[in-house]
């Protein structure tokens, strides 16, 4: 960032399956907690990377280009409530599968429930969820099976329906 050029890294994504490469320009580093975590423009769009899933990184030749008006505090404060919005399911348990509900506590990720209304099934707000990446959020909603149903975010459940259907690929083709 002194030098003010670009970076051009690869990057290990959440749950260490791929890494990608990326040219970026860099913005700024903040610390949270004992994280840290570049912010970057790639591609005109303004991205945080966590620094300890940086593989490699060389400066190029090329200069940074910084937006006149960007405000690196702004952005993280943004960021952050983008990221408990995108990585917080609500979801509800499936009429016929009991058990959920002792399940999710006992995994300690939903800490309050609330009936949905005649349905038969239980809408659980877990927008409390301490999850801290979109992966885990996945992860953690696929671990129920057909269990529970993610109802939103649109974005969660949508992710959540793809790798389902990976999954599912990969056992057709063995």
């Amino acid at each position: 960032m002194w030098q003010e050029r670009r970076l051009r890294f690869t990057y290990q994504r959440g749950g260490g399956c791929d890494s990608v490469e990326r040219l970026a320009d860099p913005l700024g580093l903040v610390a949270k907690g004992s994280a840290w975590y570049l912010v970057a423009a790639v591609g005109g769009e303004i991205r945080s990377y966590r620094v300890s899933r940086v593989v490699e990184a060389e400066l190029t030749d090329d200069p940074c280009i910084r937006p006149d008006d960007f405000d690196l505090a702004g952005y993280w404060e943004q960021s952050t409530v983008n990221f408990k919005g995108a990585t917080s399911p609500v979801h509800r348990d499936r009429e016929g599968a009991p058990g959920c509900l002792p399940a999710t506590a006992f995994r300690r990720k939903v800490r309050s429930d609330r009936a949905s209304g005649g349905s038969g099934c239980r809408r659980m707000d877990t927008s409390n969820i301490a999850l801290r990446c979109g992966e885990m959020a996945i992860e953690w909603a696929l671990s129920f099976g057909s269990k529970i149903e993610v109802l939103e975010p649109a974005t969660l459940r949508e992710k959540v329906i793809g790798a389902a259907e990976s999954v599912l690929v990969f056992y057709a083709e063995r």
